[in-house]
């Protein structure tokens, strides 16, 4: 067998292809992550643009629940208005018996020589203005207010003679309105 000698650069040759080889892997791993990057850019673009039909599903479902939110407060107040409005009415209800028997007692109790010129109300408490020829007369409306089941402490707040006619007494006293003898003709109702 005959001996061959290479002549040949090897080392080079050895280094040349190492070198290639070195290039070739980092062009194909370069090449892997390039695909990599795209795959999960793509992976996650999708999981966004999920989330966000998600969300957006979900505020337009939430404009609608506070829409309804909004009707039902609105419904709610509306509620409260007509139950405040019906306690108004039925409270007016049950002082329109009241208001009758209140005159029927002005008129029962008042003495001959007496005149009402004026009747105020203000809570349970009526303001009485009139006319007495004598200040006996204002004393005698007194004990019949008093005596009356419908009005309770009559008290005189003045009495002065007339500018116009010196016989007769201008006076003023508040009477306040029997609440029980109000809630007991509820109770007879």
């Amino acid at each position: 067998m005959p001996i061959a000698i290479n002549l040949l650069p090897w080392r080079e040759i050895a280094r040349e292809k190492i070198r290639k080889d070195f290039f070739k892997n980092l062009l194909i791993c370069t090449v892997l992550a390039l695909l990599c990057c795209i795959a999960i850019s793509v992976v996650l673009n999708g999981q966004l643009s999920n989330q966000q039909s998600r969300n957006s599903y979900l505020i337009s479902h939430i404009a609608l629940l506070d829409e309804k939110i909004n009707q039902i407060k609105n419904i709610s107040i509306q509620r409260e208005q007509l139950d405040f409005r019906m306690e108004v009415i039925q409270s007016l209800q049950s002082y329109r018996p009241m208001v009758v028997h209140v005159f029927d007692q002005l008129v029962q109790t008042l003495p001959k020589g007496v005149y009402y010129t004026s009747l105020k109300r203000k809570d349970q408490q009526l303001t009485i203005s009139g006319m007495a020829s004598a200040n006996g007369q204002v004393s005698e409306l007194m004990r019949k207010l008093n005596a009356s089941s419908w009005l309770k402490n009559p008290e005189l707040i003045s009495i002065v003679e007339n500018d116009q006619d010196q016989a007769l007494k201008d006076f003023v006293l508040t009477v306040d309105v029997n609440q029980l003898m109000h809630q007991q003709d509820e109770r007879d109702l």
